[in-house]
């Protein structure tokens, strides 16, 4: 099991409460940070539509406290020859609004939506279940269609979640089992995420080095096949060069089994031709046709496979390719004018299909 300083999953999801300790500060250096290891893949962060609003309505009533201050103290910014007004609150806030919808742009947060079914949220709203509490149990109703939310989308896709919030209420309503994972804050989130970056590091490493992972990508690209195929259009001499890692995120992890997404660039070269009929010597006229020219491509194409791998951080050596999986891709390369005739297809270009693979 991940020792207690080791990420138990990279999903997250992060309370207005969060949020509002570091004051909106999307670019500052908590939130700036948390955007960092999500956009770099090393956490993924879920939200939800009532999060969102909520966000967007505490910013609301910030930009008013603002207006309410700055008039307190018109006089004094008046005699400081400083903007002492928010002529437009609306405006204010739209801006606002835009900074926090650039922060989950960057950041990549994917946003579920609230369950319908109301049953369970009031089974817990009337037995006192959390994240209903004594004293306020009606304002907690937004919490309850959020936490059903998170447990809908860790059992639908079998994935645990961070629950990183200081309210005790959403806080009891994870557990050490999961699949609701509480933290207290954004820092203790980000320092497992420093960890994770580290373990990223060394395996991205380890898989661009990888021998074995590009010899099966070269064999599974040999195996290209024509969308299509007219009776007398072939492919021939199809060349695969060794393909390029540009990176590797951790989808998830067990122990030391990691599954992966890796963006590899792999340049194909073959050729494509017509299989005709001998040319028939004793016929000759206008309509004799000969036998249409090789058509020679060169290609890159960027493939995004699943790869499963054994990998004990502390030694890097020790890296094992266990599965690579492959989903149905098409590419097309470019072909000449000429080819284009003689296929007899509506663009210059052909399309390519790769078969799926799993090992």
């Amino acid at each position: 099991m991940p020792r207690e300083d080791e990420i138990k999953t990279h999903n997250v999801f992060i309370d207005t409460q969060a949020y509002f300790e570091h004051r909106f500060d999307w670019s500052g250096k908590i939130l700036g940070k948390l955007a960092e290891f999500a956009r770099e893949g090393d956490l993924s962060l879920i939200s939800t539509e009532v999060t969102i609003r909520e966000v967007k309505a505490q910013l609301e009533e910030v930009v008013n406290e603002l207006r309410d201050r700055l008039k307190r103290s018109e006089s004094i910014l008046a005699q400081l020859k400083l903007t002492h007004s928010i002529d437009d609150p609306s405006a204010a806030t739209a801006v606002l609004n835009g900074n926090f919808e650039k922060f989950l742009k960057l950041s990549r947060t994917k946003v579920i939506p609230i369950t319908t079914d109301v049953t369970s949220v009031l089974e817990d709203y009337f037995t006192k279940r959390p994240p209903f509490g004594h004293g306020k149990k009606k304002a907690e109703f937004p919490d309850a269609f959020v936490i059903a939310a998170l447990k809908r989308w860790c059992d639908k896709s079998k994935q645990s979640i961070y629950v990183v919030s200081r309210d005790p209420d959403l806080a009891a309503s994870c557990s050490s089992e999961g699949p609701l994972l509480h933290l207290e804050s954004i820092q203790q989130l980000l320092s497992l995420a420093v960890v994770r970056a580290e373990i990223r590091s060394k395996l991205v490493a380890a898989v661009q080095e990888s021998n074995s992972l590009k010899q099966k990508v070269r064999s599974y690209f040999e195996k290209l096949e024509l969308v299509d195929l007219a009776n007398d259009i072939r492919l021939d001499d199809i060349s695969v060069e060794e393909p390029t890692i540009h990176n590797v995120n951790i989808v998830d992890r067990d122990q030391n089994t990691f599954l992966l997404e890796a963006e590899l660039e792999v340049v194909i070269s073959g050729q494509v031709r017509r299989i005709s009929d001998d040319v028939d010597d004793t016929f000759s006229g206008p309509s004799h046709r000969p036998h249409p020219k090789l058509e020679y491509f060169e290609d890159a194409h960027f493939t995004y496979p699943e790869v499963e791998v054994s990998f004990d951080p502390n030694d890097p050596a020790s890296l094992s390719i266990d599965s690579v999986y492959f989903g149905s891709e098409e590419f097309k390369v470019s072909v000449s004018e000429s080819t284009y005739s003689f296929l007899g297809r509506g663009s210059k270009s052909v399309t390519l299909r790769l078969p799926r693979r799993l090992w």
